[in-house]
């Protein structure tokens, strides 16, 4: 599914050969940075930031999920209780990593 400002489109995956974005894009990957995480008890525990690191979550379509961050040391917490189970997209300094809660 492609998802614009002007029109929403959907193809099957195997009828696309190539897919090119304009402008600024992301990628997903495992994280590339020094943070780690891990999702225990209905939480995202990002391990290993600093203050200056970016957190965000979106949902699967793009759309950013609004959160409450709690800083504790080098941890970051996400409560992830207040979000509808499926498949999200964690952002720590522009590097993005898929997750889903169930």
């Amino acid at each position: 599914m492609v998802t614009s400002s002007v029109l929403d489109i959907e193809y099957d995956a195997k009828d696309v050969l190539r897919f090119t974005y304009r402008g600024k894009t992301t990628q997903i990957s495992d994280l590339k940075t020094t943070a780690k995480y891990t999702q225990k008890d209905g939480r995202v525990i990002i391990h290993g930031i600093s203050a200056t690191d970016k957190i965000a979550l979106y949902m699967a379509n793009g759309v950013r999920v609004p959160v409450h961050i709690f800083v504790s040391g080098s941890d970051a917490i996400l409560s992830l209780e207040a979000i509808p189970s499926g498949v999200y997209l964690l952002s720590v300094n522009g590097k993005t990593s898929k997750f889903t809660k169930q």
